[in-house]
Parts: C-alpha cells; structure tokens; sequence
C-alpha cells in the first residue's frame, strides 16, 4: 500500500483524493499502466492488511495462544492510534 500511494504521490503531486481525480485525468490515459500499479498496489495492501482471501488462513494461527481480551486489546489498540494520528486532541 505504502509503495502505491508512493507512487501516487510522485506521479500526481498530491495525496488529497480530490486533487488525486483531477490531476489523474488531465495526466494519465484511460488504462494507463501507472493507473492499473497504483490501483493493484493499493487493492493488494489492502487486502493483505485486512486479511481477506486468500491470506485469512494466517490471522487465526498468529491468534492462536491469545486470551479473548488480548485478541480485543489488540484490535482496539490499532484503532486506536490511527484515530489519535488523525485527530490530534488540541
């Protein structure tokens, strides 16, 4: 994920989804091959992130020796700090 929005950022200038749209259009042809990277790279960390087909097998054996609440705690304390960097209390 992190190399595909590397990409984004080098080619288009911007991470703002709505400068991101316009600049894409004016910049890139329809099915360009930095288009197709982008999207792929950005599709495949998402999908290994979140664990969906066919990488779920590995998430119930890395949880295997965890109480219920570690299990919990650990979700929670990735939620967590990603809501804290995004909204920075003043």
């Amino acid at each position: 994920m992190a190399i595909g929005l590397f990409l984004l950022f080098a080619q288009l200038g911007t991470l703002n989804i709505q400068d991101m749209l316009q600049a894409a259009q004016t910049q890139w042809a329809v099915g360009s091959g930095l288009a197709v990277a982008a999207s792929l790279l950005l599709l495949g960390g998402a999908v290994g992130k979140s664990a969906q087909l066919p990488l779920q097998t590995w998430l119930p054996d890395a949880m295997a020796g965890l109480h219920r609440d570690e299990r919990a705690g650990s979700s929670h304390a990735g939620a967590e700090s990603g809501l804290k960097s995004r909204f920075p209390l003043q």
